[in-house]
């Protein structure tokens, strides 16, 4: 059986209503991303796959992991109530632009696979961040410890 996009469109139809959480899977590219939240703990694992690399990788997924282990103290400091949702939402912009720079420089200077990784990830930026736009939605990050 066939994996690709019309295999999608076909089971979930042309358009979807509300904001889905699907994996990077390929044949979920033909969505707009704006009806998108990426799954966090795939991007995280790519991250920490990067430190296994060495050199530049290694720094890669180390400089990345900072500022997502610290979205996810903010994040779940917001759950629990005493962080207010529009306070993590300004929090969030500088920390945005962080992590976009430094998946843009992954993408640049890191090796082959590190690279795609960051390509990858960078076309689909914007549903990284849908969770701080659109409550409701979370960053899906189960079994993801903050640090």
């Amino acid at each position: 059986m066939s994996r690709g996009g019309h295999v999608a469109r076909a089971l979930l139809g042309a358009t979807l209503s509300g904001i889905w959480v699907p994996a990077r899977y390929r044949a979920y590219h033909g969505y707009p991303v704006r009806w998108r939240q990426l799954c966090g703990a795939p991007w995280l694992r790519d991250c920490a796959a990067m430190r296994g690399r060495a050199g530049r990788a290694e720094e890669s997924g180390d400089a990345v992991l900072a500022p997502a282990h610290r979205l996810l103290t903010w994040w779940h400091r917001v759950r629990q109530g005493p962080l207010k949702r529009s306070t993590f939402r300004s929090d969030m912009t500088p920390l945005r632009r962080e992590v976009e720079r430094l998946l843009e420089a992954g993408r640049e200077r890191g090796r082959p696979k590190t690279a795609g990784t960051c390509r990858d990830i960078v076309k689909r930026r914007e549903a990284l961040w849908t969770f701080v736009q659109v409550e409701g939605v979370e960053p899906q990050v189960q079994g993801v410890v903050a640090v």
